[in-house]
């Protein structure tokens, strides 16, 4: 085991092919001989498989994004979390329609309920929510996941 942890350092550190299929080759062989099981080896083998993969590979394709603009009322967007149950939304520029920040449902809903706020004073009014949008940065969708970590 003592070698399967070395191989896996190197592999992880080094990010070399060499120690990479070497790795690999040992938790095949661990795994023939029961000491690891096949969903370690699998998840073993899916962490290595991340140099390989790139942007495009996990990211939510734009058809399936839920997004909205700065004029959005809050009202709407309260609607879309109860439908979507997402966690987080894309903001996007309201001429240009490019990323401008990350809004968090968790943000949204403690100013809503957090007495002394002008959202939780009168829901009714549109607010801005600017101040609630976390930065967001546009990655390639051809850059590799491991030159992101």
């Amino acid at each position: 085991m003592k070698k399967l942890i070395k191989h896996v350092k190197n592999a992880l550190t080094l990010g070399e092919q060499d120690s990479i299929d070497k790795l690999l080759v040992l938790v095949d062989e661990y795994t023939q001989r029961q000491i690891i099981d096949a969903d370690a080896a699998h998840f073993i083998g899916r962490i290595l498989d991340v140099s390989n993969t790139q942007v495009r590979d996990i990211q939510t394709p734009k058809s399936r994004m839920v997004f909205f603009t700065q004029q959005h009322k809050i009202v709407d967007i309260i609607d879309t979390i109860r439908q979507t149950r997402h966690s987080r939304f894309l903001i996007l520029d309201d001429d240009e329609m490019k990323p401008v920040g990350i809004l968090l449902t968790k943000d949204l809903l403690t100013t809503l309920l957090t007495p002394g706020t002008a959202m939780y004073d009168d829901k009714t009014q549109l607010h801005t929510f600017k101040e609630l949008m976390h930065s967001c940065h546009v990655t390639p969708d051809s850059k590799r996941i491991d030159h992101l970590l």
